[in-house]
């Protein structure tokens, strides 16, 4: 067990002024919002600059904020859309998740908005919530719409610095805020509607995804990889070639090099990996595989 986290009291460092504040909660966004929501602004995705400036979005009302460290307010864009989440790219550039128009960019010297990622194999997407960065550049997001447990149909996608587009996941119930462990090899994705955070490893190659609430193939197994021929053929066969060679020998040591290098996490009951190594070395019913996208 964890230690009781250390109490911390939090103190108001901005308010927003009053000549940024809207009478009436009239925006398209507003009126399609359950319950009472506060009129004059909801402020999300806060990101710094290299100069200490903390930026935020302003969601049903277009609007980007840069706050110096007193504390003072700068309007940096108004536009027609829904920003959500934001964060730098190493050139200045600001991205913006926006529920309205999927993926944008911003200058910030400038104001000026410009489209990145609003369809994705001319599919548009539900309504984005956030986004980060890896250091080599590709960009990953969640497209949250009104998913939940009605519709887990949420997805995580990644925008590869070549411009090429993967869909991660398509079964997250609410994906919303998301961030990279400092190896970059693991995606946490906070759920909201399972109140939860999803450990997302990711291959060398990003073909193959460990998901640990689905059911596998043999109906049996809870837990399984699940495969995209589509995307990544290479990889899938040099895996599969792999798992079949270990199954065919029972070669215990061999798997525990496999899943330490792409796994390495606990399961609720046992770790992971004593989970996955039984998997694979049982034979004849071994069943490792969840699902393959051949589409």
């Amino acid at each position: 067990m964890f230690a009781p986290p250390p109490a911390v009291t939090a103190s108001v460092f901005a308010r927003l002024p009053d000549e940024f504040r809207k009478s009436a909660p009239d925006s398209e966004w507003h009126r399609h919002q359950p319950g009472v929501l506060p009129a004059h602004s909801l402020l999300e995705g806060p990101a710094f600059d290299r100069d200490g400036n903390l930026y935020c979005v302003d969601i049903p009302w277009g609007r980007v904020f840069r706050v110096t460290p007193k504390g003072e307010f700068t309007l940096v864009a108004e536009y027609d859309g829904e920003p959500n989440g934001l964060t730098f790219h190493r050139d200045g550039r600001i991205f913006i998740a926006d529920y309205k128009h999927g993926i944008v960019t911003l200058d910030p010297a400038t104001g000026k908005v410009s489209p990145f990622v609003t369809r994705v194999r001319l599919e548009r997407l539900k309504a984005v919530n956030d986004l980060t960065f890896a250091s080599n550049g590709d960009i990953y997001f969640t497209d949250q719409g009104l998913t939940g447990w009605h519709d887990q149909t949420g997805r995580v996608f990644r925008v590869r610095a070549s411009g090429e587009v993967d869909c991660l996941l398509d079964n997250v119930p609410s994906p919303n805020g998301l961030v990279l462990d400092p190896s970059e090899t693991v995606l946490y994705v906070a759920v909201t509607r399972a109140n939860a955070i999803w450990r997302v490893p990711l291959m060398k190659d990003g073909s193959v995804a460990w998901k640990a609430d689905e059911m596998a193939a043999n109906g049996k197994d809870k837990g399984c990889f699940s495969l995209d021929l589509a995307k990544m053929p290479a990889a899938i066969k040099s895996l599969m070639t792999e798992v079949a060679q270990i199954k065919g020998q029972g070669n215990k040591a061999r798997a525990e090099v496999l899943i330490k290098a792409h796994v390495g996490a606990p399961g609720e009951k046992k770790p992971l990996h004593e989970v996955i190594t039984e998997r694979i070395t049982r034979a004849p019913k071994a069943s490792f595989v969840y699902s393959v996208k051949l589409d």
